[in-house]
């Protein structure tokens, strides 16, 4: 009886903290350009989410497409292990290298768009992928983000 008394005290302690509501993307901000160099436009970013569950976890990846003008000029694809805390806010860092030729294929549209209005607006697709106690899920991303030169 003392062993059947434990094993449901465990049960009932591990099943209250699991993830039961989804981590929510809240927005991509923050976004800078850090300069060009080697034919690419080099961007640093935030993408902001909230964990609703008292459990905390781990980021595992990031596969996020970075589309112009609905076209893919870039991708994120990292591996990482950043630790999420429950019942939090918490950001994810993203460096982002834009090849000039990805978005120079459609050239004078394009080029008017960047050089003329020192502007691009720039779309973010993809997911993040998180674990708790060995179970992943993934966060879908859609943003879109002006970004100004």
């Amino acid at each position: 009886m003392k062993h059947l008394t434990t094993i449901l005290l465990l049960f009932f302690i591990t099943s209250a903290c699991t993830i039961d509501k989804p981590i929510e993307f809240r927005k991509i901000d923050d976004v800078k350009v850090l300069g060009i160099n080697n034919n690419k436009v080099n961007i640093e970013a935030k993408a902001y989410f909230h964990n609703p569950n008292s459990l905390g976890g781990r980021l595992k990846n990031v596969d996020i497409d970075i589309l112009f003008k609905d076209k893919k000029v870039a991708n994120i694809n990292e591996q990482q292990s950043l630790k999420i805390p429950g019942n939090s806010d918490f950001t994810v860092p993203l460096i982002i290298a834009i090849g000039m030729e990805e978005v120079q294929k459609n050239m004078l549209s394009n080029l008017i768009s960047i050089l003329g209005g020192r502007s691009m607006t720039l779309q973010f697709k993809g997911f993040i992928k998180v674990s708790s106690r060995g179970i992943g899920k993934k966060i879908p991303i859609e943003y879109t983000e002006k970004i100004n030169f």
